[in-house]
């Protein structure tokens, strides 16, 4: 079945008489996930609190085509970025080839820009989104923790099991809560509500483990539920106590005879960031996402701290400013770089000027600007404060 040309591709909100075909237009187009809404609940869930965060398009009463647009509040480094997160794209098998995910992305970015969002940020095909302006950007450590060297690790030989009890979390409120001050102390991924936490380990895909001493959650950690004769999976979520964390990934590696775990840390430093190199028999750095910058001037104002400690670090004593701009919609904004990193509204006349891709991948790549750009002289300074930082925990991709 193809949709008629002279069919009415009227874009509106979804609504609670649409709800069932909406959960059918998802398992049509996600069939390995479902029951769709009980996998991903935290993309599904307060549905009717936040119906115009979701666009459709309907074939009469049938939801044919959905983009959901996913508030998002990332901490870094002090500041709170706005993020438009983009899940649950899907468009009915039927359907397809129409342009109709076209329409619904590009109206939502227009929503974006209303309400004022920094960055869009998905996890998909580049291929897909890179003509909407989103790119791959944000680097992410991914760890290969193996059953040998679990074995043969030194700083996992010193752990007594005795020390340590696991519990499997089974939606207890009083565990959830000890979950939620770990992660509150963390600082950065993002910020989440009482009831988030409770949607995010809720999920049939995620099993949560415990490291118990006296009755205390000392760690804890989400893994990807298994699979039939599957050797591996990846860790969605961690966090607590140093020790706790060993003992976890010792008896997940070895309770569940994997062949190998994979975790993702951020590249700036944690302090689980050397456990994981000495427990990893091999890691490499990857992208996070895709990101598509709404509104750059807001954004490069809110990782001004971040900016500020890297060149405090290299001793720079100069003054320099440099306006970016952005070709396809002249956005603008202006990095006075000296003692501190600031955002002004004076304009320079040493300008960069890039596409809406590479200003992605300048402020976001996977290494410094000027391996990928032609900068020289002043500008090279940017080397000195990009690409930028930022870590969001796979339990809260969609």
């Amino acid at each position: 079945m193809k949709i008629k040309s002279n069919m009415d591709k009227k874009i509106s909100f979804l609504d609670k008489s649409s709800l069932d075909s909406f959960f059918k237009l998802l398992d049509n187009a996600f069939p390995g996930e479902g029951p769709f809404d009980r996998t991903w609940p935290h993309a599904c869930d307060r549905l009717e609190k936040n119906f115009k965060k979701h666009l459709i398009i309907k074939d009469k009463s049938k939801v044919i085509s959905h983009v959901g647009l996913l508030p998002m509040n990332l901490m870094v480094d002090g500041s709170i970025i706005k993020v438009g997160g983009i899940g649950q794209v899907a468009t009915h098998t039927d359907y397809r080839g129409q342009g109709l995910m076209n329409l619904l992305l590009n109206q939502t970015i227009r929503i974006m820009k209303e309400q004022e969002y920094d960055i869009s940020w998905l996890a998909g095909d580049r291929k897909r989104y890179n003509s909407f302006g989103w790119e791959n950007a944000g680097m992410v450590y991914r760890f290969y923790i193996t059953d040998r060297t679990v074995k043969n690790i030194n700083i996992l030989k010193n752990i007594n099991s005795r020390d340590f009890k696991v519990k499997f979390y089974k939606g207890e409120n009083r565990y959830l809560k000890q979950i939620r001050d770990m992660h509150v102390k963390e600082k950065f991924g993002l910020k989440r509500n009482g009831e988030e936490y409770k949607v995010l380990f809720g999920g049939l895909k995620k099993e949560t483990y415990l490291a118990v001493k006296n009755n205390k959650v000392l760690s804890y950690i989400t893994i990807q539920k298994f699979k039939a004769n599957v050797k591996n999976t990846k860790v969605r979520e961690y966090g607590g106590d140093i020790e706790g964390l060993k003992f976890l990934i010792k008896y997940i590696v070895e309770k569940f005879k994997l062949e190998f775990l994979t975790v993702n840390a951020p590249v700036f430093f944690s302090k689980y960031r050397e456990v994981l190199f000495e427990c990893s028999s091999s890691w490499e750095i990857v992208s996070s996402g895709m990101i598509k910058i709404i509104n750059l001037e807001s954004l490069l104002k809110k990782f001004t701290n971040q900016m500020t400690k890297r060149l405090k670090s290299t001793g720079y004593k100069n003054k320099k400013n440099i306006t970016l701009v952005i070709s396809e919609n002249n956005q603008s904004a202006t990095l006075q770089v000296g003692e501190s990193v600031k955002v002004i509204d004076k304009e320079s006349s040493d300008r960069l000027v890039l596409s809406e891709i590479d200003m992605v991948r300048l402020l976001f790549g996977m290494s410094k600007p000027s391996d990928n750009f032609q900068i020289s002289g002043d500008k090279m300074i940017l080397d000195s404060i990009f690409p930028l930082n930022f870590f969001i925990w796979s339990l809260e991709k969609v």
